[in-house]
């Protein structure tokens, strides 16, 4: 069973990338497993899953697949985690308090059917970290992880829409 408490989070201090700070260079993390080569490669699936309690719903895991393997992209305190896997699956939920969600966006303009162009990490010396992929439809998917609350959010960037966020997802 899922932790609720653990991902709840009501009076943690905001991530650094919600503010306008410019992030660090990258110095301040670490990769954990092997990152793969996603520059230039067609993106053939993106799914969000979110862990949900009585409060909120945080992105837990991003599942991107190029050419036809899946990957999971996760996170923890300055740590960046990559993991090949399977097809991402609902996960069973045993309480209607707290579980996971998935958010599949393979309909969504501008992700799959558009390559990868870069992978670009940033992250603070506190932990937070800011990873922006970047697709060749100009299309980004960024995501900024903070650490204090264990949770990220997802801020979408559309060509020639400006910055929307989509919230704490």
């Amino acid at each position: 069973m899922l932790d609720c408490d653990r991902f709840h989070a009501d009076q943690q201090r905001p991530c650094i990338f919600n503010r306008l700070e410019s992030a660090r260079s990258m110095s301040f993390h670490s990769i954990n497993g092997q990152e793969p080569q996603l520059s230039g490669q067609p993106c053939t699936g993106l799914v969000l899953q979110y862990f949900f309690d009585r409060a909120a719903i945080h992105v837990n895991v991003v599942h991107l697949r190029v050419s036809e393997q899946w990957h999971r992209l996760y996170f923890e305190p300055a740590t960046v985690f990559w993991r090949m896997s399977e097809t991402p699956e609902a996960g069973r939920n045993t309480d209607l308090t707290c579980g996971l969600l998935l958010n599949d966006l393979n309909e969504v303009d501008g992700f799959v059917g558009h390559a990868v162009e870069e992978v670009e990490y940033r992250a603070s010396e506190h932990g937070d970290i800011h990873v922006d992929i970047a697709f060749s439809s100009g299309r980004h998917l960024k995501i900024a992880y903070n650490a204090d609350a264990d949770n990220a959010l997802i801020v979408d960037h559309q060509p020639g829409d400006g910055r929307r966020s989509t919230g704490p997802a």
